[in-house]
């Protein structure tokens, strides 16, 4: 099976969602030999990672045609950053939520996030197969704004620590971390 992904956020130096897909896909590689992926990025991203593919273009272009491209050469398409592309998609895809910010004035979102998200979640999660969330939160917030149609295809994917987020494993390892950051115990 071949896997479309949008790695444009996890190239570089990854944060928020980029970093959901900069951690998530070596581990689907190394797990699932089975999987083939296939990275999009546009041509302003960095990165010489194995089946990389870079589209030319911006904006709605760009997604219109990683979508055309998917459908030559995947069977699935995994949403990772952006709900523009899945509207575009003649495959089943995979919508990442990572939450629903961009609908609460309080959070103060960023404006062109709010402006996009509210324009593309909608479509994006009805159009899509299946939709991951990565909390309970967020499915709740997600039924209670698009209904239970949409709930049919959610599942929460709790997100993991990194590998560098481990116990110390000995005294030492302890008390030399103890030291750093001043702690008593």
């Amino acid at each position: 099976m071949i896997v479309g992904v949008d790695v444009r956020e996890a190239l570089g130096q990854p944060a928020g969602k980029g970093r959901l897909a900069a951690e998530l896909l070596p581990r689907i590689r190394a797990n699932h030999q089975e999987i083939e992926l296939r990275y999009y990025a546009d041509t302003n991203s960095a990165g010489s990672e194995r089946g990389l593919t870079t589209i030319a273009g911006s904006g709605l272009r760009w997604h219109r045609d990683v979508a055309r491209d998917a459908a030559k050469r995947c069977d699935v398409y995994f949403a990772t950053t952006s709900y523009l592309t899945p509207q575009f998609m003649r495959i089943p895809t995979l919508v990442f939520v990572h939450d629903l910010i961009a609908f609460r004035r309080e959070a103060a979102p960023q404006r062109r996030a709010r402006v996009i998200e509210r324009l593309a979640l909608g479509r994006a999660v009805k159009h899509a197969a299946a939709v991951a969330v990565n909390s309970e939160a967020t499915k709740h917030d997600l039924l209670k704004r698009y209904g239970d149609d949409v709930g049919k295809k959610v599942s929460v994917v709790p997100l993991a620590a990194g590998p560098q987020f481990k116990p110390a494993s000995d005294r030492t390892q302890e008390e030399a971390i103890r030291n750093k950051y001043g702690l008593d115990r």
